[in-house]
């Protein structure tokens, strides 16, 4: 497939979750919470069922307007930024992203009374929402995981330990830009790879980045637990992504999941992709009673 440099340089910036998505309609409410050092922000728009929203690396609580702006007609959307992205900030532990970073996520619902709820996470934000739902079980109803990132320890570290290594040698994110490249295009030049990486960080502070990096796998959920995680769970990747290779190593651990596919979808065009918003409202509907 033949992409022009404007056109692949917008599909890597997109496939870190930092472009732009589909214009939000609802109005929305933009706040912060401060616990334990960090201030983080999260935006909250709609009314009926809560649902969480949980962006990708390198993007911020916009990834998932999209799904935002299909279920805000019947759902209250609480969209949660990670410490080091977007305008959250706080303190990261020496070893990396651990835990801290999804109790956030536990620390806002419980701001907001939200005592259960459905959560979709996009990239790392899915591999964020299986372990809230491990560590809180009673807190989510139902799991949406889309363009999941590596779920297993050992894919894990393969994936983002180089992606730490760049960050830390004042490499960027080449490697995760070429690792989302899509299937079927070519593997884009180093000065394409730079300009991406460029616009992808911005202002933000690559240390903080390299800490969640490396400390993603930690973060992943081993075979048991996915055995033992009973919450109903929807995973949809892009039929062009290649984190899609190897999924079925852990989704077919889990005992209650609907495995999806979109076709001619990418690994960040999947979240905004008609169908792919049509899965997420089917599933979602379909909570039945809490």
């Amino acid at each position: 497939m033949a992409l022009s440099h404007r056109s692949l340089l917008f599909a890597l910036v997109s496939c870190l979750g930092s472009a732009p998505g589909t214009a939000q309609q609802t109005q929305i409410a933009d706040s912060t919470l401060d616990v334990g050092g960090a201030h983080l922000r999260y935006r909250v728009g709609g009314h009926g069922a809560p649902v969480v929203l949980i962006h990708g690396f390198a993007g911020n609580a916009n990834d998932l307007a999209a799904v935002r702006s299909a279920l805000s007609s019947s759902h209250m959307t609480v969209s949660v930024e990670i410490r080091g992205f977007g305008q959250t900030s706080g303190p990261l532990s020496a070893a990396g992203a651990d835990t801290a970073i999804v109790e956030d996520i536990a620390r806002v619902m419980a701001h907001l009374r939200i005592e259960r709820a459905d959560v979709v996470g996009f990239s790392m934000g899915a591999v964020l929402a299986a372990r809230l739902a491990v560590l809180h079980p009673s807190r989510v109803h139902s799991l949406v995981l889309v363009s999941a990132a590596p779920m297993l320890m050992g894919p894990a570290h393969a994936f983002w330990d180089p992606v730490a290594d760049d960050l830390e040698h004042g490499r960027g994110i080449a490697t995760l830009v070429r690792a989302t490249t899509p299937i079927g295009t070519a593997l884009p030049d180093d000065s394409t790879v730079a300009q991406a990486s460029r616009q992808s960080i911005g202002t933000h502070e690559t240390g903080a980045w390299a800490a969640i990096a490396r400390g993603m796998p930690g973060l992943t959920l081993s075979p048991t637990e996915l055995r033992r995680l009973t919450t109903r769970v929807l995973i949809v990747y892009g039929a062009n992504d290649p984190l899609m290779r190897g999924h079925g190593e852990w989704a077919n651990e889990l005992p209650n999941a609907q495995i999806d596919t979109v076709a001619n979808a990418n690994h960040a065009s999947t979240r905004l992709a008609p169908e792919f918003l049509r899965m997420t409202e089917r599933f979602v509907d379909s909570r039945g009673a809490p």
